[in-house]
């Protein structure tokens, strides 16, 4: 029964399930299955959780006690043993009796049913079809209600991807121009660039959903945002009066992207819409050593995590402190974490406002620092090909030399190794972490997001190299390799990082620039 069957690794498993054993006397067959038998009545069935079901989700009340006490901690065991017996009333010749059945029904489910764990990937994505005559079907079945029918060239906006085949084909979820959802197979459909018409800085002004997907229906839900969130606004106008809610295309600091109702959201320098945002303002961290973002005012608050230098958060309370010397603002990331960051003391300043610093006139002093600077959000084809941070530049994963000397034919490029890339078929490979580029003068060290290893390419090597480090196996020692790996910039290695990689590889998500 498994009783007492709990630890971190299997020889502690077994050792506190032996002694739950010896302590209560199970020193034979026939005492553990009895003892066993006693343990569910009593602390089970005896009180609600009477089904394999309720076993693992305690949504039964009879104790008085709600989602707490279960008894397995595998969270698909409730399928799986359902599936074993299944098995053994079919094998007993009892399968074609009556059966009673204890189903929890839940308020607020949606109409569809949630497809198994893993049997697609959920994604906000443009796709382009390959082929006339492809049909959106209303299922995932070729003999489902035809809701449209597609021409090659088509451009349509994908919500799931599938991973697993049914009917024949594997099926991704697709939203067409009026909101409807559907089922295209997978096959008929190429993913492309992110289809925008605006670029709107705009910020949060209330906790709302983030879905991936227009409507309140058929989509799922990506993550909550907080009031006061940043965000950039990437589509709008497209998809309205979905679900009775007109919504926008928006972009996350950490790249995951979704969709939002038009009215949470106002536009940064438009706060007039809505009284919480009339003092929002963002504000980008100016000092070298980065920021620490705090619970309340005071170095001796509870850290929740820190800001690097040149990182921009929304300013939405200004002076709330003067706590142990520093001036304390309340601001809010672009991860949607609420704290308090000390603004600067008497010497100088920590932050400024993003506003002013885009508003600075350029006089004659600055021409040359601005002309050494143009390669800061440098774009080709509509992607952040480079980003200058403290004489290291920030590069998209697929950068290659090419690129960069199209850009800037002047550029000097040489591998980690202090090699200078020369050759035309060299220029064709992509630049790696610890690469080094000068440009009109200026030297700067790559980072390139997700190369870890620094070999140009985001690949199961990197993941490998961040997954020893999670489990503290082996250090990453390099900076700009740690920097590299913190893909989603919360200052902190764990599996979020490693989830965005591992996608990133899939092509399920970009690891983008901010």
């Amino acid at each position: 029964f498994n009783v007492g069957a709990s630890g971190n690794s299997s020889s502690a498993i077994i050792a506190n399930a032996t002694q739950y054993a010896k302590d209560n006397g199970w020193n034979t067959l026939a005492k553990s299955i009895i003892g066993g038998i006693e343990f569910l009545k009593s602390k089970y069935i005896g009180i609600g959780q009477n089904t394999i079901y309720l076993q693992k989700f305690d949504v039964d009340s009879s104790d008085g006690i709600l989602y707490y006490h279960q008894y397995m901690q595998n969270v698909s065991a409730a399928y799986t043993e359902g599936q074993t017996v299944r098995n053994i009333y079919k094998n007993a010749g009892v399968f074609e009796n009556n059966i009673s059945f204890v189903i929890p029904v839940y308020e607020n489910m949606p109409s569809q049913r949630s497809s198994i764990p893993g049997t697609q990937s959920m994604v906000t994505q443009n796709v382009k079809v390959n082929k006339d005559g492809i049909n959106v079907r209303e299922a995932k079945n070729t003999n489902s209600k035809v809701l449209k029918e597609l021409k090659s060239g088509d451009i349509i906006l994908r919500i799931e991807i599938g991973n697993n085949e049914e009917n024949g084909y594997k099926w991704d979820k697709v939203v067409l121009p009026d909101g409807r959802k559907g089922y295209v197979a997978t096959n008929f459909l190429t993913k492309i660039d992110d289809v925008k018409n605006c670029n709107d800085k705009v910020v949060v002004n209330t906790s709302v959903n983030l879905r991936n997907g227009p409507g309140t229906s058929n989509t799922n839900i990506i993550t909550t945002l907080t009031e006061g969130q940043a965000l950039t606004r990437i589509e709008t106008g497209k998809y309205n009066n979905i679900d009775g809610y007109n919504w926008d295309r928006v972009l996350l600091l950490d790249g995951r992207q979704g969709y939002i109702v038009s009215q949470y959201i106002d536009l940064l320098n438009n706060t007039s819409n809505s009284n919480n945002n009339s003092n929002k303002e963002l504000v980008k961290v100016i000092t070298q050593d980065g920021l620490t973002v705090r619970e309340q005012p005071g170095t001796d608050k509870r850290v929740l995590t820190y800001l690097s230098y040149n990182e921009i958060v929304t300013r939405t309370e200004k002076g709330v402190s003067t706590a142990n010397g520093y001036t304390w603002d309340k601001i809010v990331t672009g991860s949607g974490v609420v704290g308090y960051i000390a603004r600067g003391d008497s010497k100088e300043s920590y932050i400024e406002s993003v506003s002013e610093n885009n508003n600075t006139n350029t006089n004659d002093t600055n021409k040359e620092n601005n002309s050494a600077s143009e390669i800061i959000n440098t774009k080709i084809n509509n992607e952040i090909l480079l980003k200058e941070d403290s004489k290291r530049l920030f590069t998209e994963p697929n950068t290659t030399v090419g690129k960069i000397k199209e850009k800037y034919p002047d550029a000097i490029v040489t591998n980690k190794n202090g090699k200078e890339i020369e050759n035309s078929w060299e220029e064709k490979s992509l630049v790696g972490t610890g690469y080094t580029i000068k440009i009109k003068g200026k030297e700067y060290k790559i980072i390139k997001m997700g190369d870890i290893d620094g070999n140009g390419y985001v690949n199961s090597g990197d993941t490998l190299i961040l997954k020893q480090k999670i489990k503290n196996i082996t250090e990453i020692k390099n900076e700009l390799s740690i920097i590299s790996a913190d893909v989603n910039k919360d200052n902190i290695l764990n599996t979020g990082d490693s989830l965005i990689i591992k996608q990133n590889i899939k092509q399920q998500k970009n690891i983008e620039i901010k």
